[in-house]
């Protein structure tokens, strides 16, 4: 348990190549995962086999694929993704844009995440 700055939190998270979203897990617990995610670009598009996620836009703007859709979000915007829907982020905006993700079970790149 704890309280954390957002602005803390989101300094110097290091992109992940792979991934082109910088993660920093901020709890995780059996169930799920919260982390905070900066996306200096694009997050490409893929999929979740066992995972729902919910990305909450804090800062910064962007074009969300979800499915076959395509939508501007922004700050404030909750977007809700089942598992197995295909999505991906595209940076909009000037600068990084700082989102919350939610994963539940929790986030493992390495075994549930897929290109769409």
């Amino acid at each position: 348990m704890g309280i954390d700055a957002l602005r803390d939190l989101a300094a110097g998270v290091p992109v992940t190549p792979g991934l082109k979203i910088g993660l920093r897990e901020v709890f995780r617990n059996g169930t799920m995962s919260f982390n905070v995610g900066v996306v200096p670009e694009a997050v490409p598009d893929h999929y979740h086999a066992i995972s729902d996620e919910i990305y909450c836009i804090e800062t910064g703007t962007g074009r969300m694929r979800l499915g076959g859709e395509y939508r501007d979000v922004g700050p404030g915007d909750i977007v809700t993704i089942p598992r197995g829907t295909a999505h991906g982020l595209v940076n909009t905006g000037g600068g990084d844009m700082i989102i919350f993700v939610i994963t539940s079970p929790p986030f493992d790149p390495e075994h549930d995440r897929f290109p769409a």
